[in-house]
């Protein structure tokens, strides 16, 4: 139905009904979508798609929606675009928005985002101007990881700088134990590889006193270095971690992590590469626990042996590998039993054990036992406060009602792995651990 109406000369035209009126991709959208989401306002747009805020009636919350531009959707292909999309849906990372939904209606096509509120970079250019460096990381989420960049010839090329600052244990179980002010240190990029321990070995490295400087302790034994050394082999007798044989590495596993080490062995190569064990503190700040949903996911945990270093996608602070699974790693800090700390956990582990406080036996060599080395400054000032023994308190629940139970962190918190001594087999006891650090 055509209304009519007079033009300036007081001639009679005639329009198109509203009614009649082809809807635009935006009235499309908003009619296919109806009751799924309503479409608000324009919130962005550029050469290849317009984004708008609209609300999501089954969850109650904003979110965005990127409509491709008509045009592009000819050009590309529904089949394309929407493959690209399943990629981009397996990224995971603290600075990339995920995927919600995505789809084809009425040959538009779109996907869902979660509607993060701010200002773009463009934005920030145009009102600041020109932005001094520490602003222009902070902008681009690099600060949120505590980067900090090297030169190409800087020292130490295989290690991280991680920057300090204020810190709790972000472990579970650790709410009582006091936060440590760190300085700026570095952490290796990955685990200790097999090639670079086997260079320990070669060069005599479990013949060398000036290596072991720690008294060694097996519960309420106190072993000679002769004595010790004895248990140090591997499966031929050899002195050398207890997945070897022959005093070598299995054929093709040179950039494999070192595995079935004490924390005694873990403590002389730390001395032979002139580094040292992470404290728990500076392990936690690398690891970055808190985006434990973000690392695990991309991780070797809950898997079917170890992989080479560097493999998997799981990246803590700064660009360090691997913190979460493949193999656990040895800290310097005791527990006042005079357990050793290892965090982490390695490839057999459960996924929740990457936030889990958890210490063993120092000579213990489990299969899954590695190592990561760090490297203080010189004059650290916090550095024996944060090397201190943790108490470790244990309250055993299992005589308490399940239902009493709360877990404060994470799902399972409250479980706690408690290893046999076999090489792999851990068994679940239900208990709480607190970990406190003694004033000093």
């Amino acid at each position: 139905m055509a209304a009519r109406r007079k033009d300036a000369k007081g001639e009679v035209t005639g329009e198109r009904s509203p009614i009649n009126r082809p809807m635009n991709p935006l009235e499309r959208l908003s009619s296919a979508l109806a009751g799924r989401y309503t479409i608000s306002n324009e919130i962005g747009h550029g050469g290849m798609a317009t984004v708008y805020l609209a609300h999501d009636e089954k969850h109650g919350r904003e979110v965005a929606i990127k409509l491709l531009r008509p045009e592009l959707a000819l050009a590309v292909g529904s089949e394309r675009f929407l493959r690209e999309v399943n990629i981009a849906a397996t990224l995971q990372s603290p600075h990339i928005l995920p995927l919600l939904e995505s789809g084809e209606v009425e040959g538009l096509l779109y996907y869902v985002m979660p509607y993060v509120q701010g200002q773009s970079l463009r934005g920030v250019l145009a009102e600041y101007g020109t932005l001094p460096p520490a602003k222009a990381m902070y902008r681009a989420g690099v600060a949120s990881v505590n980067t900090l960049l090297d030169k190409v010839d800087a020292p130490h090329p295989e290690m991280e700088r991680i920057a300090g600052g204020q810190l709790s244990a972000f472990l579970v179980g650790t709410e009582a134990m006091p936060a440590v002010k760190l300085g700026e240190f570095r952490l290796d990029r990955f685990e200790v590889t097999n090639r670079q321990y086997k260079a320990f070995v070669d060069a005599g490295g479990y013949r060398d006193l000036s290596y072991w400087q720690a008294p060694f302790r097996d519960g309420a034994t106190t072993l000679s270095f002769a004595r010790a050394m004895a248990r140090f082999v591997d499966r031929t007798g050899r002195p050398s971690p207890a997945t070897w044989e022959s005093g070598d590495f299995p054929a093709g596993q040179a950039e494999y992590p070192v595995s079935g080490v004490s924390w005694y062995e873990a403590a002389a190569y730390a001395r032979y590469a002139k580094k040292s064990l992470p404290t728990v503190f500076h392990w936690v700040r690398g690891a970055n626990v808190a985006l434990s949903k973000f690392i695990v996911p991309l991780s070797n945990l809950d898997g079917k042996g170890p992989l080479p270093v560097g493999t998997l996608r799981g990246v803590g602070q700064g660009g360090v590998s691997d913190m979460a699974g493949n193999v656990r790693e040895w800290c310097l800090n005791a527990s006042e039993s005079g357990d050793r700390f290892i965090l982490g956990g390695g490839w057999s582990d459960p996924k929740y054990a990457f936030t889990d406080a958890y210490a063993q036996r120092p000579m213990d060599r489990t299969e899954i036992n590695g190592i990561r080395l760090a490297l203080y400054n010189e004059h650290e000032p916090m550095l024996a406060q944060a090397s201190a023994p943790l108490r470790h308190a244990v309250s055993d629940y299992a005589k308490e009602s399940l239902s009493r139970m709360r877990c404060s962190r994470i799902s399972r918190a409250c479980l706690t792995l408690i290893p046999s001594h076999s090489t792999r087999v851990w068994s679940p006891v239900i208990q709480r651990t607190r970990l406190t650090t003694p004033n000093v």
